[in-house]
């Protein structure tokens, strides 16, 4: 009955979008709706439990629309913030990824972020890790407005980038990057190729073992913090070094202004001894002729 359901909730949410359509990996993110809903079987009829996975499906398709785009434009964008967390995280290693061809594009996290982790855990695992996904912009928006009532009255927080608060919203790359760092060593150890990544990644969730997608929630939110304290010792180290190009600068204005006065100071005093040698050549012209008038009068007599 749960397949038939599954096929009945599939077909309807493609006639309700159909310009979507059905996209893999829908079916992953349908079969836990169905299967929460359906636990009880006293508390819903077969009929009410495809009701509601059809709307909780179609609600989780909108949030994640960027998964399902057909040029694949959100998946990228997921990649790429993977690719900026490793990359300030853990830079020898993003280092090895990107020498090799099949790393550096972050394929082998494609699956997980799609279907949001279903094929890498258990489903007890997939709920607890589906509600920390759902529920960590909220709780991130929370958290970060204690921290900015201090923030703004030292007026020390700037606006964020637009990328940068997407990426700090979504969870998921947060998780996975926790996930990728568990198979780091053996990735390295693999050298690098992609058929290598991909079974180093797919069998991660089975080694976790049982409290798999609770440590992997708890590491994606040590990633989290540890990459917000970076950003925030980078940017200190940005305002300290434009602090000391402000001062650099005034030096240089103060140093100029001093020159500009030394340079006015001399030629006042240019001016001014040109002036007392001018004056001084008037008062010897004057006495020379002086001088030959007297002379004239004694001659003539």
């Amino acid at each position: 009955p749960n397949l038939r359901m599954l096929k009945n909730v599939l077909l309807t949410s493609v006639m309700y979008n159909f310009d979507l359509g059905y996209v893999q990996g829908m079916n992953d993110l349908l079969s836990p709706l169905i299967f929460t809903f359906g636990s009880n079987p006293t508390l819903f009829s077969p009929e009410q439990i495809e009701t509601l996975s059809f709307w909780c499906l179609v609600s989780m398709i909108q949030k994640l629309s960027g998964n399902f785009q057909k040029d694949q434009t959100g998946m990228q964008r997921q990649l790429s913030y993977l690719s900026v967390i490793l990359q300030s995280l853990d830079p020898s290693f993003f280092s090895f990824l990107t020498s090799k061809e099949d790393g550096k594009n972050m394929y082998f996290s494609y699956r997980s972020l799609l279907v949001l982790f279903k094929r890498e855990f258990t489903f007890e695992q997939i709920f607890y890790i589906w509600e920390a996904l759902f529920i960590w912009p909220t709780f991130k928006n929370l958290e970060s407005s204690t921290r900015l009532k201090s923030e703004r009255q030292e007026k020390e927080m700037k606006e964020k980038e637009m990328d940068e608060k997407e990426m700090e919203e979504n969870f998921g790359v947060w998780m996975e990057a926790a996930r990728v760092e568990k198979g780091r060593r053996k990735m390295m150890e693999g050298g690098g190729g992609m058929d290598e990544m991909m079974r180093v990644m797919n069998g991660i969730g089975a080694e976790m073992g049982e409290e798999g997608g609770r440590e992997m929630v708890r590491e994606g939110e040590w990633l989290w913090r540890c990459w917000k304290e970076e950003e925030k010792r980078k940017k200190i180290k940005i305002e300290q070094e434009e602090k000391e190009k402000e001062k650099e600068k005034e030096k240089e204005k103060e140093k100029k202004k001093k020159e500009e006065e030394r340079d006015k100071e001399k030629e006042k005093k240019e001016d001014k001894e040109a002036e007392e040698d001018e004056w001084m050549g008037g008062v010897e012209v004057i006495e020379r002729k002086g001088e030959k008038k007297k002379r004239i009068r004694q001659v003539h007599g």
